[in-house]
């Protein structure tokens, strides 16, 4: 098996169409537990690329806040 004779670089692309989105699990858990989707996925990524810049705007501009206050305000029945 040849390698490669030069450095492949690749890109991380993510689309998230209903960031605000909560989902409930399919089997079991409480009927109030919900999963928000945009807290996941911001959560997921940030443990990914720490030291990406995304990341690190993520946390210079409290953004963390604002998901918490998304996951708060989802309806019940978007969960």
């Amino acid at each position: 098996m040849k390698l490669a004779d030069r450095e492949r670089y690749s890109v991380a692309y993510f689309h998230e169409p209903d960031f605000p989105a909560a989902l409930r699990p399919l089997a079991g858990g409480e009927p109030e537990e919900v999963i928000h989707y945009g807290s996941h996925f911001t959560s997921m990524f940030m443990r990914c690329y720490p030291e990406r810049v995304t990341t690190r705007r993520i946390l210079a501009e409290d953004r963390l806040e604002i998901l918490a206050r998304m996951r708060e305000s989802v309806p019940a029945s978007r969960a």
